[in-house]
């Protein structure tokens, strides 16, 4: 239960919960962005953002949000 209140832990995590596991990397991206724009992703979460990839969108996440780092 911890789990849905601290969000997805990995990328592959909330790829699956929105549904674009198998979309192109820039559609995954664009899905990520605005995900991003709503919610704070946690730490397992950002370092598996980092892992694949996604690390840009973090920084600009960061960016817009620095309170949140």
């Amino acid at each position: 239960m911890g789990d849905l209140l601290e969000g997805p832990a990995t990328l592959s995590s909330l790829f699956r919960a929105l549904h674009v596991e198998r979309q192109s990397a820039l559609r995954q991206q664009d899905v990520l962005r605005h995900w991003l724009d709503d919610h704070d992703p946690n730490k397992s979460l950002r370092i598996s953002l980092r892992a694949n990839g996604f690390g840009l969108l973090l920084n600009e996440f960061d960016a817009a949000h620095p309170h949140h780092n």
